[in-house]
């Protein structure tokens, strides 16, 4: 007979539910501030995304402006594309949005990027998602792990 240790097993639970509970944290306490509004212009530089525990895919930008580099959190994924919208390496983005503290330096959390004329809105001018959320993740809408 073979004895199995479900030590493993509660170790990797209990470090998922701990992850989670300070990803619900982090979130509850980060807000868009429309008075750090900004605007940022360049050309991206990286498209990056992550997946959260539900699957959804959260979509950030590694924008590179006059000022150096710029991680631009945007939406879910499924929202970008919903809208005919989507990024790649290279393109002109013009982005309005909202400094916030980020890992390392700061992040801007997008309301609208442009590119090539047409404008996708993520927030409104209160700095509310369009999206349906949960209320958890970084300024993407998805609760996932960091991406530097």
């Amino acid at each position: 007979m073979t004895r199995t240790s479900l030590l493993p097993v509660l170790v990797v639970s209990a470090a998922l539910a701990a992850a989670q509970s300070l990803g619900a944290q982090t979130s509850a306490k980060a807000a868009y501030d429309p008075s750090a509004e900004t605007t940022v212009a360049g050309v991206v530089d990286q498209v990056l995304s992550g997946a959260g525990a539900d699957g959804t895919i959260g979509v950030h930008l590694t924008v590179n402006t006059e000022h150096g580099l710029v991680d631009v959190q945007v939406a879910p994924a499924a929202f970008i594309g919903e809208n005919n919208y989507w990024f790649e390496n290279g393109d002109r983005v013009t982005v309005v949005g909202a400094r916030a503290k980020a890992r390392v330096g700061f992040a801007l959390w997008a309301r609208a990027i442009t590119k090539n004329g047409k404008t996708l809105v993520l927030r409104d001018d209160a700095g509310q998602p369009l999206w349906k959320t949960s209320g958890a993740g970084d300024g993407c809408g998805v609760s996932h792990p960091p991406m530097n």
